[in-house]
């Protein structure tokens, strides 16, 4: 039977900051190994290695290239200048894409070692549809800080959006459609330039770190996961079901989830 207590004593075992890559994911790793050794069960371990590249520093390099992007064309200077800065940053947006395409690739900047943790529950049914459907439960065991709460990171990038597409309008406009009005339109473009600027540096300032318990993202899938890994370890209430416990999402477990018919 599913019992709510055991849900929040793990729950709260679980609710503490974990970073991936840290000390505190390794704790988090072996409190999870041994509940499953618990229920008598054996599990894989996948073990990896990951780059602080894709997640931390991908999204700050993108954001601020397209502002310092608008700022040039906003300052409208001479168009050789202008077009040679443009061209350099677009080549490290495209690098920086190619890369991010393959992130388990990426092995520079800080190198961390993590590791996912696989328990699979064989039916006991022989019938042969059954082994045609594998249900798949997943939950990242890792939490990840930050300095800005998400309240605050989500305006940020509210604020970013809106100030870059009016940019982009004042610009356009500027340069193509009213011209002999440059000034007013300059004048225009200087308030969503700048609130694009402040968002930016913010962007920029909001680094990651080891403060998030990590309750709702997510020790409560970790302690639903395994209260439902303690009802199927029963045998009569078997199905085929494979529980994941990964880092970094699904990096490096993408052999997992091939012909899984559910994942949840």
């Amino acid at each position: 039977m599913i019992e709510e207590a055991r849900i929040k004593k793990n729950l709260k075992q679980f609710t503490f900051p974990r970073l991936s890559g840290t000390d505190y994911e390794i704790k988090a790793y072996k409190k999870l190994t041994k509940e499953v050794e618990n229920l008598n069960l054996k599990y894989k371990v996948q073990f990896f290695t990951f780059s602080s590249f894709y997640s931390r520093i991908y999204p700050k390099i993108g954001f601020s290239s397209v502002s310092i992007i608008l700022f040039l064309f906003y300052l409208n200077i001479h168009m050789s200048i202008s077009i040679i800065l443009i061209l350099i940053l677009f080549t490290i947006l495209i690098i920086s894409i190619i890369l991010t395409r393959k992130p388990e690739k990426i092995q520079f900047i800080t190198k961390m070692d993590s590791q996912n943790v696989l328990v699979k529950i064989k039916s006991l049914s022989k019938e042969k549809k059954n082994y045609d459907r594998i249900a798949l439960f997943i939950s990242h065991l890792d939490s990840k800080g930050q300095r800005f709460t998400i309240k605050i990171r989500i305006r940020i990038f509210k604020l970013w959006i809106t100030s870059s597409i009016s940019l982009t309008a004042t610009i356009i406009s500027k340069n193509s459609i009213l011209r002999g009005f440059e000034l007013i339109f300059y004048i225009i473009g200087l308030f969503p330039l700048i609130f694009n600027l402040l968002s930016t540096i913010m962007m920029l300032l909001n680094t990651t770190d080891n403060s998030s318990d990590g309750a709702v993202d997510n020790a409560s899938g970790i302690a639903c996961n395994l209260e439902l890994l303690n009802h199927y370890s029963i045998p009569e209430n078997r199905l085929i079901i494979i529980y994941g416990f990964f880092l970094l999402e699904l990096k490096n477990a993408e052999q997992w989830v091939l012909d899984i018919f559910i994942i949840i």
